[in-house]
């Protein structure tokens, strides 16, 4: 079946602000169709993508790219699909398109301006997940464990790839993406692909800390075509979680830094690296069980550790000051 929750969208505009002439031109549906297909040719797709009765990825009604390229071979590359189409055959389809906007799923197509029997400058396209996973009897069930299945699909991984502990998917125990591939071999996910398709980059570019203090996000992916170059924005609930990921390990690196800042004042002010260093572990210790108590036993929701190093500097202070009078 079609998952009710877990798709990919895209929204496609022209790149110049306020152009207001019908998207969908051959040129424009040539790269619509090749930015797609980065998703539907995906080695890991047949294993997320809703199945018909014959065990087979089925159609994605709610594609813009399949009224136009009716047939899976038509919206592969690979294959020789997205071809570049005649204006005429462009022009048909879009006009069929841009009917019953009302009254049938075309209406998902166009924007809020456009007249009935009229055209879009925008549109709108959907790639939905099928569900449930093998091993589940439905999308509600342990649906946390079938999200963290779904994001192999947008983050890759590593050959073998590896669920999590207790995991209840078997999609893998009759064939798997790695098969006939070697140990160490990295499939590399949507997400990744897409983001090398508009070359957007973070800062790092790379590795496990990819986009921790630039998000690849902060590109606007542009495809270039000869009629107009295509905005091509991109979403999904598993993209949103593995970029939530990447601003974790960005506030990671900071919360790195700020420890070492406080140490190196506290070495300063308290002249002694024994206090400094027993002040940190103090502050370290105190998250998990001050929040504990403050949570569960005094039913305080607000807790913050700055109070522990001030309480340092107090101490330090009095202790000096009784040294004065003495």
């Amino acid at each position: 079946g079609y998952s009710t929750s877990l798709s990919i969208q895209f929204i496609f505009e022209h790149e110049e602000e306020g152009v207001e002439t019908t998207i969908f031109t051959p040129q424009k549906v040539k790269a619509m169709c090749e930015t797609e297909s980065i998703v539907t040719t995906n080695e890991l797709w047949k294993w997320f993508c809703p199945l018909d009765g014959a065990g087979k990825c089925g159609p994605q009604v709610l594609s813009a790219v399949s009224r136009f390229y009716p047939s899976e071979a038509d919206r592969d590359p690979s294959r020789g699909g997205c071809q570049l189409l005649t204006e005429s055959a462009v022009a048909s389809r879009a006009s069929s398109l841009m009917s019953k906007l009302l009254t049938s799923v075309n209406g998902f197509f166009a924007n809020e301006d456009t007249e009935e029997g009229g055209f879009t400058n925008a549109t709108r396209s959907m790639l939905q997940l099928g569900q449930p996973l093998e091993g589940f009897s439905g999308e509600n069930e342990d649906s946390d464990d079938q999200r963290l299945i779904y994001r192999l699909m947008a983050k890759g991984g590593t050959c073998p790839l590896k669920l999590h502990d207790g995991s209840r998917y078997t999609g893998f125990e009759v064939t798997s993406p790695c098969d006939g591939k070697p140990d160490g071999f990295k499939i590399v996910g949507v997400e990744q692909l897409l983001f090398d398709h508009f070359k957007m980059k973070g800062l790092p570019e790379s590795g496990n800390f990819q986009g921790a203090l630039r998000s690849p996000y902060f590109t606007m992916p542009v495809v270039e075509v000869p009629d107009g170059n295509l905005k091509a924005r991109f979403y999904s609930g598993l993209f949103q979680l593995l970029e939530f990921d990447r601003i974790v390990n960005g506030d990671l690196n900071y919360a790195i830094l700020s420890v070492a800042t406080v140490y190196c004042y506290m070495w300063f002010h308290t002249k002694s690296s024994a206090i400094a260093s027993a002040a940190m572990f103090q502050i370290v210790v105190s998250l998990p069980v001050g929040y504990f108590f403050y949570f569960n036993a005094f039913n305080y929701h607000y807790y913050s550790q700055a109070m522990i190093m001030h309480d340092i500097y107090v101490y330090i202070r009095i202790y000096l000051l009784l040294q004065r009078l003495q």
